[in-house]
């Protein structure tokens, strides 16, 4: 299909990988060779309202903003569709950069979605520089956006919030990130909690930030005790946690729990 289309709009490259790398090498193998000012990053079988690409590029150009998010509408109810109306617009560093990963306060100004963005390509490059360390080559088919999405945020120096619907997210119940692989699945959240842990000294909002990093890992740890796999990256997020001052008694029992685990499991290694 893309074959075809090239044939009448010499705009339009088509890049193949001689192995399935994931979203997150594909997408960032076609940043590194587009050319143009701004990407928009959509999912295959998603919607753009019509003219939405237009208004950003107007807005982002009149007032040179890095980052313009706007609203979008999902089969699948998200929490996260919508910008709260009272929210400050624009919104300018430092104050960016101490936005919490799913929300000041949870009003969900970042979330964990790519493709409700319109990004200056120079801001995602650097962006990219930024988290290269943490996936490298490797297979990350979970969180990877989440990822993109935070180190964004950091390199950004604006953000608009446009609130006009131009994302229609089509549910597909059989897409990779409904499909859970647990192995693939905990390595990416393992890599993306190393990666704010590393990224959030002296902020604003590190006790918010924290207290959500607990509760989604706690909330995972009855399927955690059976990976093995990445068991050394697993340890150094738990001693992240429990070194924590925000890390209250309730979750080091559960964290020392899941710990004495993982250690046991290593030392039959």
């Amino acid at each position: 299909m893309i074959e075809e289309l090239q044939k009448d709009d010499e705009r339009i490259i088509l890049i193949k990988l001689k192995k399935n790398k994931g979203t997150l090498i594909a997408r960032n193998l076609g940043v590194l060779l587009s050319k143009g000012e701004f990407l928009v990053i959509p999912d295959a079988d998603d919607i753009l309202s019509k003219n939405i690409l237009r208004l950003c590029y107007y807005i982002a150009k009149k007032n040179d903003y890095d980052l313009i998010r706007f609203n979008m509408f999902s089969q699948k109810k998200f929490v996260f569709n919508t910008i709260n109306k009272n929210l400050k617009n624009p919104i300018y560093q430092p104050e960016l950069k101490n936005i919490l990963i799913y929300g000041l306060g949870y009003q969900k100004i970042i979330d964990g979605i790519i493709s409700n963005k319109f990004i200056k390509r120079i801001i995602y490059i650097k962006a990219l520089d930024n988290i290269k360390k943490y996936y490298l080559n490797k297979y990350m088919p979970y969180f990877e956006d989440g990822l993109i999405n935070f180190s964004l945020h950091r390199n950004a120096n604006s953000l608009y919030l446009l609130k006009r619907l131009g994302y229609f997210y089509i549910f597909n119940k059989n897409s990779i990130s409904h499909s859970i692989n647990k192995n693939k699945y905990y390595l990416c959240f393992f890599l993306f909690l190393k990666y704010i842990f590393e990224n959030i000294q002296n902020n604003k909002y590190e006790k918010e930030i924290v207290y959500f990093l607990l509760g989604e890992y706690i909330k995972n740890n009855n399927e955690l005790y059976s990976i093995t796999e990445y068991s050394d990256l697993y340890e150094e997020v738990i001693n992240n946690l429990l070194n924590n001052d925000y890390c209250n008694l309730k979750y080091k029992k559960k964290l020392l729990m899941i710990k004495n685990i993982i250690l046991k499991l290593k030392n039959k290694k």
